[in-house]
């Protein structure tokens, strides 16, 4: 009976470990990985429809450009997807060397929209908020 018992423990270890190692992972994966498993967590649910949260708009984008003007500073970024560019204006100059960092290295970022006209550029160490889209170039 006793070798039952820990059998019966030692499977339930296992099952154990193997799900704490499968909830962890997202969280420990390198940057691109963690990436595109933010973007597909935001997709409807295909039997009930619904989606995480619809009032957010999240999209991959590479800074192409960062132009700092007295204390504004504008950042041109471009979908990977359909490679419109949007240009985000941040009206303090705060985060200049991080957006010209994460520019220099050609990172892919995730661009949150909010519903109140507000950006956020979240990287693999930080995230740049008060961003406003001023315009869309073709």
């Amino acid at each position: 009976m006793l070798a039952v018992d820990v059998g019966l423990f030692l499977s339930g270890v296992a099952v154990g470990a193997v799900v704490f190692v499968l909830c962890a992972l997202p969280f420990v994966a390198p940057w691109r990985m963690r990436l595109r498993w933010l973007l597909a967590a935001q997709t409807p649910d295909p039997f009930t429809g619904f989606a995480y949260a619809p009032r957010l708009v999240m999209r991959e984008v590479t800074i192409e450009d960062v132009c700092v003007n007295d204390d504004v500073i504008d950042v041109c970024v471009a979908d990977a997807q359909s490679g419109r560019r949007v240009v985000l204006r941040r009206d303090t100059r705060d985060e200049i060397v991080q957006l010209k960092r994460w520019c220099a290295l050609e990172l892919p970022l995730l661009l949150v929209l909010c519903d109140d006209d507000t950006a956020q550029l979240g990287g693999p160490d930080a995230t740049v908020s008060g961003l406003h889209a001023v315009r869309q170039i073709a």
